[in-house]
């Protein structure tokens, strides 16, 4: 299967996709660095051959009509605010068949969140639209729903998993802090706190093209 990983970055998922299940990825992302790195990355675990990196905006694909088997979107449309444009390009490079997967931070009902996040250090940058919003608007752009699912619990565990870890081993964040800054971890306890308080909510979904 042909997998497009939009705003993959680095992409640790996928390789992760690439290694477990054989398909062939493509990574696009807006960030020159991340793709570089990506690349040196994924030629050291020897899946240059499965994973490519394409520099590029996720509202102007560079890809033709009908590319895809699978798009694959994981907490990357936070700091996107023209989402109708976003799932439209997501549509168009889809075969009919296909499949849209995302994991996705939205908004919950409670205002404002706490900065810095992991997507954004001030409201400017970061877009978030309530989780109905978002599954009619895509449902509405001609997929089906396969799947919907709050996954806010899962994800506040995992976050407190990675806060004690860190604590508990100070040298773990250097990793991450290259990436996110100095401010890494009190992005990450911001995150756990939006999510526990009901400022934001993390929806898995499936939808299929029609």
């Amino acid at each position: 299967m042909k997998v497009l990983d939009v705003g993959g970055g680095i992409g640790g998922p996928a390789r992760t996709l690439a290694s477990e299940f054989g398909c062939a990825l493509t990574v696009l992302d807006l960030t020159e660095e991340f793709c570089r790195v990506g690349e040196m990355l994924t030629a050291r675990t020897r899946l240059s051959d499965r994973v490519t990196f394409r520099l590029g905006n996720a509202l102007d694909m560079p890809f033709s009509d009908n590319s895809f088997d699978v798009v694959w979107v994981q907490h990357s449309s936070m700091n996107i605010a023209a989402k109708e444009r976003f799932f439209a390009e997501i549509y168009r490079v889809l075969r009919s068949g296909g499949r849209l997967a995302l994991h996705e931070i939205m908004a919950g009902s409670v205002t404002p969140i706490h900065f810095p996040v992991p997507w954004a250090r001030n409201p400017l940058i970061s877009h978030l639209w309530p989780p109905e919003t978002v599954r009619t608007l895509i449902k509405g752009m001609g997929f089906k729903e396969v799947a919907w699912v709050d996954a806010t619990a899962s994800a506040v565990a995992g976050v407190k998993k990675r806060l004690a870890a860190i604590q508990a081993t100070p040298g773990m964040q250097l990793g991450q802090h290259v990436l996110f800054g100095p401010d890494f971890a009190q992005m990450l306890h911001n995150h756990m706190r939006n999510e526990e308080e009901d400022r934001t909510i993390v929806i898995q979904g499936v939808f299929s093209h029609v």
